[in-house]
């Protein structure tokens, strides 16, 4: 939302701070107060969270009046196609992550676990490569299009 309304300043400076502060948090609560891990993951994720946090604020109380009005109902009009394409593609990856794992443990009652883990490693990395390119093809494509449809 905020980078459609050229407001890109916005995102980086949120994001810096979330960086700052996750280096200050860590310290205070990893070196100081030593929490340990526990003190890493809080810290983490209060880091993640305020960029989400600032850019939710920022759009929602007042900085963006041209472009957000508000809640309104009007954002919930044909939302059943939307939540129907968009359960089908979780199920989807859903179902790819659990196979992935069932096979691992799967692998792990063979005979000669080390041969088979290492085996499935193999397969996974391969299919990784065989996705990377297909994406690349497509992201290039997205890019070419838009250009010649008049985006910067």
């Amino acid at each position: 939302f905020l980078q459609a309304q050229s407001k890109n300043f916005v995102t980086a400076w949120s994001s810096a701070l979330g960086a700052v502060l996750n280096i200050l948090l860590c310290w205070l609560l990893v070196c100081k107060w030593s929490m340990g891990l526990d003190g890493a993951i809080i810290s983490l994720n209060v880091a993640c969270w305020t960029p989400v946090i600032i850019q939710y604020v920022y759009a929602t109380c007042g900085w963006c009046p041209q472009s957000w009005t508000g809640y309104s109902m009007n954002a919930f009009a044909d939302l059943g196609p939307f939540i129907k394409l968009s359960v089908a593609s979780g199920v989807m990856l859903c179902l790819e992550l659990w196979y992935q794992k069932i096979v691992v443990l799967m692998a792990v009652k063979l005979k000669d676990t080390d041969v088979a883990v290492d085996s499935f490693s193999i397969c996974l990395n391969i299919n990784s490569w065989e996705m990377a390119i297909p994406l690349g093809f497509l992201v290039s494509n997205s890019v070419r299009v838009a250009n010649e449809l008049g985006a910067t």
